[in-house]
């Protein structure tokens, strides 16, 4: 945007305030119906924070408006300069998944409206790269613990790519986590997989959906890397399909819903919470089985994630008509875990969304079914005083109704879905009607 437009003269201070003045009017008139959904008809209106939703002065603000306030309000509220995991009123897995949210925030904000915001997180993850290099497994976790381990590797892997795939230590340390899990973590019980983790009796005879969903993804999305370790690329592709095939026939139910896991002695469903059905575990495997199919031109794989894909938001959401989601193995009683499940949800799904060979009607019910969310989100997560008026752009983890758990894994949750709509604002139709994305995912 050309500054000189706004240089400090009295009419460019005049025209300023009366954008600030009609930017403030809409905030107080948009609380007073807060509590009515909005419909597909209806606008959403911006919080003033980042600089360019505040120059713009919009009235129905971007899905780009909505993720750069939620990102300043992250950092203001909740960012801590001097912790090696940056956002430490949270779980440290959940940090991971933060640089995650903001790679993909990164990638999408080419604009030089959102300089600011794209410095600052330049910043924040090179500063973090340093700091959370803890222990043997390089990573501000437990190296006992391998899904949080595989949160981490992900998040260098993606952070790499949206910065121009030219830092390489980030995939460097991507590798060396994978590495690290990958002869620690597996396991001959049940079929042969992943545990949990190693530090108690409870993480290692368990072997939980999550770290297989994981691993899957993370085997497919480094093929494309060389040196990417000690796998030959073929092998990368093999471990990631044995792993859903482990799935399938451990922790898939015929309503198409992923369970949390096994107990390793029984090889059965743990009776102490095996048995939930938690979003995240819908969501991430979907990305491992877009690119199986892709590398090995099996179509199953895609059907398989179409049929996941479906009964998760059928099966997650609160009703058939408002189709927010809904964590209904805990909600309203979540806890510093589950608080973004359903944010790491929303963008496997954006993922899945994105990939080859996914059929465009799939894909179009998903960006709608994302669509719903970003504005449950803004209607009820969004924190206001007892006037109605906005507390920063602070979100809270119930999407459906007012309250709930509120730190910065509920606010990464939200900013999840802003940056998947970034993406989908950002979709082109090409010469056949296909839509192309600008993403840089392997």
């Amino acid at each position: 945007m050309d500054s000189k437009k706004f240089a400090l003269s009295t009419r460019g201070l005049f025209l300023q305030a009366l954008v600030l003045s009609f930017a403030f009017l809409s905030l107080a008139q948009f609380a007073e119906t807060r509590s009515t959904p909005l419909n597909s008809s209806e606008g959403i209106v911006a919080p003033p924070y980042s600089s360019a939703c505040l120059r713009a002065a919009v009235r129905t603000p971007t899905s780009a408006c909505l993720a750069a306030n939620a990102f300043t309000s992250l950092q203001s509220a909740f960012y801590d300069p001097d912790s090696n995991r940056g956002w430490p009123n949270t779980q440290a897995w959940i940090n991971a998944n933060t640089i995650e949210v903001l790679s993909n925030f990164l990638e999408q904000a080419d604009s030089t409206d959102w300089e600011n915001e794209t410095a600052t997180i330049h910043s924040i993850v090179d500063d973090l790269f340093y700091k959370s290099e803890v222990g043997d497994c390089r990573a501000p976790v437990s190296c006992e613990s391998w899904d949080d381990l595989a949160w981490w590797g992900l998040a260098w892997l993606r952070y790499y790519e949206a910065s121009g795939k030219v830092h390489f230590k980030y995939l460097e340390r991507s590798q060396y986590i994978y590495h690290y899990i990958s002869t620690h973590g597996w396991v001959q019980s049940c079929g042969a997989s992943y545990q949990w983790g190693s530090w108690s009796e409870s993480a290692y005879t368990y072997q939980n959906s999550i770290i297989q969903a994981l691993m899957a993804t993370f085997s497919v999305r480094l093929v494309h890397y060389e040196g990417s370790g000690f796998y030959e690329q073929s092998n990368l592709v093999s471990h990631a399909s044995q792993l859903w095939a482990w799935m399938k026939q451990h922790v898939i139910q015929e309503s198409n819903l992923i369970f949390d896991g096994l107990d390793s002695w029984t090889c059965k469903v743990r009776p102490q919470g095996g048995s939930k059905v938690w979003s995240y575990n819908q969501g991430v495997i979907l990305e491992a089985l877009a690119l199986l199919a892709e590398h090995t031109g099996d179509r199953q794989y895609v059907q398989d994630g179409v049929d996941l894909a479906t009964a998760a938001m059928s099966a997650l959401q609160n009703d058939a008509e408002n189709r927010t989601l809904v964590e209904k193995a805990c909600e309203p009683t979540c806890n510093g875990d589950q608080v973004a499940f359903k944010g790491i949800l929303a963008r496997y799904l954006g993922y899945f969304a994105l990939r080859d060979g996914v059929p465009e009607e799939v894909a179009s019910s998903i960006w709608q079914f994302l669509q719903i969310q970003q504005k449950a989100i803004w209607t009820y997560a969004r924190q206001v005083d007892s006037k109605g008026y906005e507390i920063q752009s602070l979100y809270s983890m119930r999407w459906d109704t007012p309250g709930g758990n509120l730190d910065a894994g509920s606010q990464t949750s939200a900013l999840d879905v802003f940056t998947q709509m970034m993406i989908y604002d950002k979709l082109q139709p090409d010469s056949k009607g296909s839509r192309i994305s600008k993403m840089s995912l392997a």
